[in-house]
C-alpha cells in the first residue's frame, strides 16, 4: 500500500460538516420520542447498560436514512463511521453495538409498536398544523413486501409456541399491474402494504401491512377509519380519495361519501364483474358494451354500463337497434341523483331512432345513487373530472417507488408480520419526520426528499 509521506496541514475538523450527518441530525432533533424512550428505559430496568437506550434508539430511527438494506450492514457502518456513532449519541470511545445487541434491542422496540404508531400520528398532526391544506386529497395503493423465507413453517418450540426462526405469517400472493399498455401479473411470498397518502404533497400517512391473499378492498375501510378516528380535525378537510380498481366496492364508495358529507367521493374505476348483462352490443366505434336495463317506470328503454354511462336504445327503420350514450348534466345533491339528457337534443343532431322514441328528443333521465351505489357516483367515471381526480393517484405510485428505490421495500426480506409492520412503520416515520424538519428549516421545497442535502 502506498504510504502518505506528507501530512495535511489542516485536520478534518476544519472541513464543513457532511450533508448526510446534517440530515441525520435534522430527523433526530425533529422527532418527539421522549415518551417512547422512557418506556424503553423502564423495560431495561437495572440491567446492563453497555449500549445506552437513547443512542440505540437513535441508531434505529436513522437506519432508513443510511441506505442500508440489512441491519448487519448498518452495524458494520457504525463500526467504521465514528461520526455516525456521535450523531446517534454514543459516548466517545464507546463500543460499537454488536449485531446480537441490536437484534435484542429491536425485539424490545417491536413490543412497543403502538408507541411507534403514536409517533406517526404525532408527525401527521404536526404537518397538519404547518400545511393548511394537508390531507385534502388522499390516495391508497398496495405494494408487495417479500418474506426472507421461501415457505411457511409449522415448527414449534418445546413450549408449543411458533419457532421464531420460521415464517408463520407470510402468504403466496399475486398482483396484476399495467405496464406499456399490457397487464402483467407477478407473484411473491410475503405480505402486502396498503398505504394511505396525501397526493398533493406526496407524503405517506398511514401504513397497513397484512397478508397478501386478502382482497385489497377489505383493507380500505380499516385504514381510512383509523385515520379519521385519530385525526378528526384533519378528517374534516378530506375532499376526495383516489384508488385503483382493486379497492372498488359499494361499501368503500359510501364510506368516502359519508366522511365528506357528500362533498367528495372515491375516484376508483369499477371492476368489470358483470357475467349476465341484459345486452352485449357493439357501439359505433367498435367497442363492445355490456349493458343492463334500468327498468324503472318511464325508463324501460334506458340502459347503463358498469361505468355508470346511460344509453338510449332506439330501433332504426332498418330494424337495427342503436345504443346512443346520453350526455351527463351534473349531480343533483338535493335529490341524490345524476342527471342525463338526450344526446340528439344536446348536440343539435338528428337521432336515427327519432320516430320510435316514446319520449321524443330532449328527454331527461335521473338516476338515484342508491339504485346501484357502486356504479352510480356523484362524479361518473366517464367524465373528465373523474379522470383528473383519478390521475392524482399516481402520487401514491411515486411514493411506493420511493420506498422501493431507497428502502428496497419489495425485497427487504423480513420474517414475520410483526417485523414487516415495524420496518414499514419506521420508513413512514422517517419520511414524515424529515418533511417536518425540512419545513422547520425553511426547506419546504425539499420536504418530500430524504436524500437532498440539508
Amino acid at each position: 500500500m502506498a504510504a502518505i509521506l506528507q501530512r495535511d496541514l489542516f485536520g478534518w475538523n476544519s472541513v464543513k460538516r457532511m450533508p448526510d450527518l446534517e440530515r441525520f441530525r435534522m430527523v433526530r432533533d425533529a422527532l418527539d420520542d421522549e415518551a417512547l424512550v422512557r418506556e424503553l428505559e423502564r423495560l431495561r430496568g437495572r440491567g446492563r447498560n453497555d449500549y445506552p437506550v437513547r443512542p440505540m434508539w437513535n441508531a434505529v430511527v436513522l437506519f432508513p436514512l443510511t441506505g442500508h438494506k440489512t441491519w448487519k450492514a448498518y452495524v458494520r457502518e457504525l463500526g467504521r463511521n465514528r461520526d455516525l456513532m456521535a450523531v446517534c449519541g454514543f459516548p466517545v470511545g464507546s463500543k460499537v453495538p454488536a449485531a446480537s445487541a441490536v437484534s435484542r434491542f429491536l425485539k424490545t422496540v417491536k413490543r412497543l409498536q403502538v408507541c411507534v404508531d403514536d409517533l406517526i400520528h404525532d408527525a401527521i398532526e404536526g404537518l397538519g398544523e404547518l400545511l393548511p391544506d394537508f390531507g385534502e386529497h388522499l390516495g391508497v395503493d398496495s405494494q408487495a413486501v417479500n418474506s426472507s423465507a421461501r415457505k411457511r413453517s409449522d415448527e414449534r418450540r418445546e413450549d408449543g409456541q411458533p419457532d421464531e426462526r420460521g415464517e408463520h405469517d407470510a402468504e403466496n400472493s399475486k398482483k396484476v399491474s399495467a405496464a406499456d399498455g399490457k397487464q402483467v401479473e407477478y407473484s411473491w411470498f410475503g405480505f402486502k402494504n396498503h398505504l394511505l397518502c396525501d397526493t398533493k404533497y406526496q407524503l405517506p400517512l398511514l401504513p397497513l401491512v397484512a397478508g397478501g391473499t386478502s382482497s385489497d378492498a377489505t383493507h380500505f375501510a380499516p385504514l381510512l377509519e383509523q385515520y379519521v378516528s385519530r385525526h378528526p380535525e384533519l378528517a374534516r378537510r378530506i375532499r376526495e380519495c383516489s384508488a385503483d380498481m382493486a379497492y372498488d366496492s359499494a361499501e368503500n364508495i359510501l364510506l368516502v361519501r359519508r366522511l365528506t358529507d357528500g362533498r367528495g367521493g372515491l375516484f376508483c374505476p369499477t371492476r368489470k364483474t358483470w357475467k349476465n348483462p341484459d345486452f352485449e352490443v357493439t357501439d359505433t366505434t367498435g367497442k363492445e358494451l355490456k349493458l343492463k336495463l334500468i327498468g324503472t317506470p318511464g325508463n324501460e328503454d334506458i340502459c347503463y354500463d358498469e361505468d355508470g354511462q346511460l344509453y338510449c336504445c332506439a330501433e332504426t327503420a332498418s330494424e337495427r337497434w342503436v345504443h346512443s350514450p346520453m350526455v351527463f348534466k351534473g349531480y343533483e345533491a338535493s335529490r341524490q341523483t345524476v342527471k342525463y339528457v338526450c344526446h340528439a337534443a344536446h348536440y343539435g343532431i338528428r337521432c336515427p331512432g327519432r320516430q320510435q322514441c316514446d319520449k321524443g328528443c330532449g328527454r331527461t333521465v335521473r338516476v338515484r345513487l342508491h339504485f346501484d351505489p357502486r356504479v352510480f357516483v356523484p362524479t361518473p367515471r366517464h367524465t373528465a373530472k373523474f379522470a383528473r381526480g383519478y390521475r392524482r393517484r399516481t402520487a401514491v405510485e411515486r411514493i411506493n417507488g420511493l420506498f422501493d428505490a431507497l428502502f428496497d421495500i419489495k425485497d427487504m426480506k423480513v420474517r414475520g408480520l410483526a417485523n414487516a409492520r415495524f420496518r414499514v412503520s419506521l420508513m413512514v416515520l422517517t419520511v414524515l419526520t424529515m418533511a417536518r424538519a425540512r419545513i422547520a428549516n425553511n426547506q419546504k421545497e425539499k420536504m418530500t426528499s430524504i436524500v437532498a442535502a440539508a
